[in-house]
């Protein structure tokens, strides 16, 4: 019995002092790892605190390119013209008149872009098929009567303009201008007169000159050089004291002449 207890009492203080050894190394092991982080972090920032101040970047967007107008272009157009025509002559003021047709014709110019601004010159020379006639007749009677037919036809036959245009490149492809200059038309007028005793007629080819304002927008096809184009223009165009013989009449015809033309026209350019 006492052999007994004698080991019992060994192996119990035996246990103890083990697991107070173990209570201290875990202890040791907590204080070394606390010690290290803390000299990581005092490390870490007597290292930043000798650094330069940080230069913080600006944010990096990124800006899409724009689409190169500049340089010469050719074209072609056709379009669709309503007119308006008074006439002031030796007789008197007729009613003005309008006169309809379609136009085609080629154009030509440069441009010169900064940023999305774009600037130029155009000049262009076309047909129009506008046409206008009308035939009267009037009757009258001294001691015999008598009948007068008069018949007038007016036809635009050429039109060109030389304008300035700016612009802006709202979109990669896409620009929007105005444009504004000078316009020129020929018109040929011609009147016919007849009556019992006989007829006499005139014709008469007129420049005319004005200004020419409008507005469009021009579009890039399939990233290439051509572009498609749609605009309006305006022109007030005039003749003045043009003079025209009038067979028959025994004087010379004098007239003064305006139009204004509204057109609506589109074009195939080829930018180089």
């Amino acid at each position: 019995m006492m052999f007994g207890d004698a080991f019992r009492s060994y192996l119990s203080h035996w246990g103890a002092g083990r697991a107070q050894l173990r209570s201290k190394v875990m202890f040791k092991i907590t204080i070394a790892a606390a010690l290290a982080a803390a000299t990581l972090v005092v490390a870490t920032d007597s290292r930043a605190s000798d650094m330069p101040n940080a230069v913080r970047r600006a944010p990096t967007y990124y800006v899409a390119p724009v689409a190169s107008w500049a340089g010469p272009y050719v074209g072609l157009y056709t379009g669709f013209g309503t007119n308006q025509w008074q006439e002031t002559n030796t007789f008197g003021s007729p009613p003005a008149m309008h006169m309809d047709g379609w136009k085609f014709g080629g154009l030509v110019g440069i441009n010169w872009q900064t940023g999305r601004f774009v600037y130029g010159f155009e000049a262009d020379l076309g047909i129009d098929q506008a046409r206008f006639s009308k035939s009267e007749t009037f009757s009258y009677c001294d001691m015999m009567c008598f009948t007068s037919t008069h018949t007038q036809t007016i036809r635009r036959t050429m039109e060109g303009t030389a304008r300035l245009r700016a612009g802006y490149a709202v979109f990669d492809n896409s620009l929007v201008y105005v444009t504004g200059g000078l316009a020129w038309s020929r018109v040929r007028m011609c009147d016919q007169y007849s009556d019992t005793f006989g007829s006499s007629s005139y014709c008469n080819n007129s420049n005319l000159l004005g200004y020419a304002v409008g507005a469009g927008w021009e579009q890039r096809l399939f990233n290439t050089g051509l572009s498609a184009r749609f605009e309006y223009l305006f022109k007030n165009e005039n003749a003045f004291s043009a003079v025209s013989s009038c067979s028959g009449c025994g004087q010379d015809y004098h007239n003064a002449l305006n139009l204004t033309p509204h057109t609506v026209r589109g074009a195939l350019v080829y930018n180089f």
